[in-house]
């Protein structure tokens, strides 16, 4: 399998920390019914770690990202999550990266959303 660039990992990890970042730092939308917060930051750090200290070949990278965004898209959908405009930035940028290299990304994410594969 072929290594994924160093440079994608870095970008998906700047996008995930910058989401980290608004959830934690700005207030959440009208309505938000939420109260796993700590669950939600966990699996976060935990995906930002193993950004940091995994080495990804192939669609792993955007295997493991999925996981995080299907926790959080089972939290908005299913558990009451709700973003402020600013969270939902965020969230929009880590889920529909500008980055013509993490794109091909974005169909893997909706693969594994859509079919729950990993």
């Amino acid at each position: 399998m072929a290594k994924i660039d160093h440079d994608d990992v870095k970008q998906a990890y700047a996008l995930l920390n910058n989401l980290k970042y608004e959830l934690k730092n700005e207030p959440y939308g009208k309505n938000n019914q939420f109260l796993a917060f700590d669950e939600l930051y966990q699996v976060i750090d935990k995906t930002l770690y193993d950004l940091k200290h995994q080495s990804y070949e192939g669609i792993t990278l955007s295997i493991r990202l999925g996981k995080t965004m299907s926790y959080i898209n089972d939290a908005l959908a299913f558990r009451g999550l709700r973003l402020s405009e600013k969270q939902a930035q965020a969230w929009d940028l880590f889920i529909h990266p500008t980055d013509k290299s993490l794109q091909k990304n974005e169909v893997i994410f909706k693969l594994i959303n859509q079919f729950g594969v990993w």
